[in-house]
């Protein structure tokens, strides 16, 4: 039976111009005295892709109107992400049903005539209402938020794995599932995603920020994403730089983080695994990953470890996919996620992220 990787969204880059845009999603005002605090914090951090998503009220876009929004109990101050250097995304995190993270939409639960209690629902109503994107291009994308809340619901499941079935990451911009932390009950559910839903379309696995409050190393800077692009994002062009980043999620070129937790008053900040190239054998038999501040490659499939280290030969026990952790140097729970491979026989027919 011959046995080889299908086509992979990391293949389509140019390592030699990759840059590294670290991003912060589902984000809070909670525990700030306003959304200002939060770019600020991660501005002074490196992120370069900051998306602030609240579950409720005022709607914190545009960034520029923030001087305006009246609010009991923060006092914002108006940001622009041209001068503060990013690329600024409006979100949302529908709450109702199990909790949704749109990146690109600036429509709220608030602007609905019924309450949405199905997450599939959510979606498919944020999905047909084309006035709320930004930018307009593009239809933005979203996540099935801190997925270990409903891991342990035998009836979650079924709705989980209906839904990922349904929508794909390229045609729908349902992406896939975020976790909370470096809780393997909450990752097995990713694994069992995908060894029940490719090679039909990807499902992408995303650490989330959720921040309760502003404590850096607490929850804060602990829990994001790196988009990966083949040059570097201009903030002068807000609207070039949203599309490519909501394109580059969609296409699956990003990696999740886990940096752990850390005391900022008497540790330095615990260095993230950087991959510097991916690569797939010309016969499509072996994955290599090359990187910087890691300690071990773990590559999983079906859930369990098959191999360690830079590179892996795939063989029929690894169908549908494979996907690599690096884990850190720094700290113990520190993590990059490298987004799954596609791996099949002469027999499959469906492509993985599209051929």
């Amino acid at each position: 039976m011959t046995v080889e990787v299908g086509p992979s969204q990391y293949e389509a880059l140019d390592w030699s111009t990759v840059e590294h845009n670290w991003a912060a999603w589902h984000l809070h005002r909670r525990g700030t005295d306003g959304w200002h605090e939060i770019v600020d914090a991660l501005v002074s951090q490196g992120y370069s892709i900051i998306s602030i998503g609240e579950k409720q009220g005022s709607q914190p876009w545009p960034w520029t109107d923030w001087d305006d929004v009246e609010d009991d109990e923060y006092d914002h101050e108006s940001r622009d992400p041209e001068e503060e250097g990013v690329i600024g995304l409006p979100g949302l995190e529908w709450n109702d049903s199990e909790h949704v993270v749109w990146i690109g939409s600036t429509l709220y639960q608030d602007e609905i005539d019924e309450p949405i209690y199905r997450f599939r629902d959510a979606v498919r109503e944020v999905r047909t209402r084309e006035d709320h994107h930004f930018p307009r291009s593009r239809n933005g994308v979203t996540f099935l938020a801190h997925i270990g809340r409903y891991s342990d619901d035998p009836d979650e499941w079924e709705r989980w794995e209906a839904v990922h079935n349904l929508w794909s990451p390229e045609r729908h911009g349902f992406l896939g599932v975020a976790f909370g932390g470096r809780n393997q009950t909450v990752v097995d559910v990713w694994d069992r995603l995908l060894e029940e839903i490719v090679p039909n379309h990807p499902v992408y696995g995303f650490y989330e920020m959720d921040n309760s409050d502003s404590e850096v190393g607490e929850d804060f800077d602990v829990r994001l994403t790196t988009v990966l692009t083949e040059s570097s994002l201009d903030p002068t062009d807000q609207t070039d730089g949203r599309e490519r980043v909501i394109d580059r999620l969609r296409s699956g070129q990003f990696l999740a983080h886990f940096r752990g937790e850390w005391d900022p008053d008497e540790e330095d900040r615990p260095r993230l695994p950087r991959v510097t190239e991916i690569a797939v054998s010309d016969d499509r038999r072996t994955i290599s990953i090359e990187a910087e501040a890691y300690d071990e490659i773990t590559w999983i499939s079906r859930g369990e470890e098959v191999e360690t280290g830079s590179s892996i030969d795939v063989d029929e026990e690894m169908v549908p996919y494979v996907r690599a952790e690096l884990s850190g140097v720094d700290h113990d729970d520190t993590v990059t996620f490298v987004q799954p491979f596609y791996v099949r026989t002469e027999t499959t027919v469906a492509s993985f992220g599209g051929e």
